[in-house]
């Protein structure tokens, strides 16, 4: 009913309100934000999809231990039951605490031998130059910081608790398109969120076509990802959010030139990941820096516009 939507619209804008409130109150660091902004935006997707499926299954009566279960879950959508392992193995356990903490430190060795370096020059270093030098690093980064999550992290969580679907992710690395398969399989339980309760609503509650639904739900994440950005940052730059829209023109354009399901499209696919990651980092951190740079003494703004040259 009515009266459940306002609560139930009241509690995320409250959620959402307090994580912003308490990003640009505490002085965290980098990886500190960006785990404190993700543990939010995990939370809201989760408390979203609570309410939002209780309120379809009238029949099901929701406990605090569904509710428990689920914010435990390496999952985002949810459901009265899933299927269940029989049991924990504590050998399993055992690995992937190793492997998080093996992984971890590699990737703490490159980030701060190879990655930090050069972002600590962003301002004076020219960006194609910045680019150049992250590459490698940037991509090796990556690599680690995605198998720490899916193959790592979920998989410890859905050990933990028994939850049986270990599928967080496709083979993402045989893309061909950004649009049409990247964003759908490299992060599989955020993808089935968006399928669920955005682009099925959309389509369902809004009788919006399939275009219109998958441009909302496209949209949607692209805000989501510039306000990681911004909230990161703390710099009002929308360089992610003009690269993803920009990924719709180019899935028409992979379309028309039949290059979807091609290795030339894969091709420009990992050319695309290996230079565009290292280039977002470098405009990021420039800008976080001329920024703060700027906060520190406004009177540097004054006949520069507070940029300069490359």
């Amino acid at each position: 009913g009515s009266p459940r939507r306002v609560a139930h619209a009241a509690l995320l804008v409250a959620l959402f309100a307090y994580g912003i409130w308490a990003s640009l109150s505490v002085d965290l660091r980098l990886t500190q934000a960006a785990w404190f902004l993700g543990t939010q935006l995990v939370l809201l997707m989760k408390v979203h999809s609570f309410m939002a499926v209780t309120a379809e299954l009238p029949q099901h009566t929701p406990t605090l231990r569904h509710l428990i279960y689920f914010l435990c879950a390496p999952t985002l959508v949810y459901a009265p039951s899933y299927p269940r392992t029989p049991n924990v193995r504590l050998y399993y356990v055992t690995e992937k605490v190793l492997a998080a903490v093996c992984t971890f430190t590699a990737m703490h060795v490159v980030c701060d031998t190879f990655i930090v370096p050069v972002l600590a020059r962003s301002t004076t270093l020219p960006a194609h130059d910045a680019v150049l030098e992250l590459l490698l690093p940037m991509t090796l980064m990556w690599i680690l910081l995605f198998y720490l999550l899916f193959d790592v992290v979920l998989s410890l969580l859905a050990e933990l608790t028994r939850f049986a679907d270990r599928n967080f992710y496709g083979q993402w690395w045989n893309s061909t398109c950004f649009a049409a398969e990247f964003a759908r399989t490299w992060n599989l339980p955020v993808s089935n969120w968006l399928r669920v309760h955005v682009y099925d609503e959309a389509q369902q509650r809004r009788r919006l076509g399939r275009g219109a639904s998958m441009f909302v739900t496209f949209l949607l994440s692209a805000v989501v990802h510039e306000y990681f950005m911004v909230m990161l940052f703390r710099v009002v730059r929308p360089y992610l959010f003009a690269m993803q829209l920009s990924q719709l023109a180019l899935w028409w354009l992979f379309e028309r030139l039949a290059l979807r399901g091609t290795r030339a499209g894969n091709l420009i696919f990992w050319a695309g990941m290996i230079t565009g990651i290292p280039l977002l980092t470098t405009l990021y951190c420039r800008e976080a820096e001329i920024e703060a740079t700027l906060r520190a003494d406004p009177h540097l703004a004054v006949g520069d516009g507070g940029h300069s040259g490359d």
